[in-house]
């Protein structure tokens, strides 16, 4: 490929981009300055999700608000990572500067076990999410229904957040549990 080659593909990467943004902007409940969704993605439920300002998500992310009570709501300056994927029925709330990182998934719903039942015939249990400002929430790891994620905290790495976390407390494992206490803490070590 050469120079005018190159060009001409970052000006239709550069085109494409925009337009979607555009489009995607005008679609959603609310959308702040500077937020950016980086193609593709797949987002259902348009009218029910609303961003701050400042909101980066990264490509191949997955949202859906499918259910009237369901409403999405991220702040300002949150960062989310690639293949992010979130179903929202109850509300999920992420707070401003939380960071999400790549391959999380956030699902504030369940289908509830019957045997007699396939688990397509059987209803949705659905409960709130909550997570609230300064929270880090790192690679491969799961947010289930019913979770509030207190400030400042952090998830570690391939956690399944089944209970709700304390303000500043860091958390790990499947199922996450509290490992350390973040107040006083100027500094973690990965």
């Amino acid at each position: 490929m050469d120079k005018g080659d190159k060009f001409f593909h970052f000006v239709t990467m550069l085109f494409c981009f925009m337009v979607f943004n555009l489009g995607l902007r005008w679609r959603l409940k609310g959308c702040g300055e500077n937020s950016v969704m980086i193609s593709p993605l797949r987002v259902i439920g348009t009218s029910r999700i609303s961003l701050g300002c400042g909101v980066r998500m990264l490509h191949h992310s997955r949202i859906e608000a499918f259910s009237i009570d369901g409403h999405l709501s991220i702040g300002n300056d949150v960062h989310i990572g690639h293949n992010f994927f979130c179903t929202c029925a109850a509300g999920i709330s992420i707070d401003s500067g939380v960071l999400i990182s790549d391959n999380v998934a956030i699902i504030d719903n369940s289908h509830i076990y019957d045997p007699g039942l396939s688990p397509t015939d059987t209803r949705l249990e659905c409960a709130k999410i909550v997570i609230e400002k300064n929270v880090t929430i790192y690679r491969n790891s799961t947010i289930l229904m019913g979770v509030k994620i207190g400030q400042g905290s952090i998830v570690a790495a391939g956690s399944v957040v089944r209970e709700s976390v304390a303000p500043y407390t860091l958390v790990a494992g499947a199922p996450a549990i509290p490992k350390k206490s973040l107040l006083g803490v100027t500094k973690v070590e990965p």
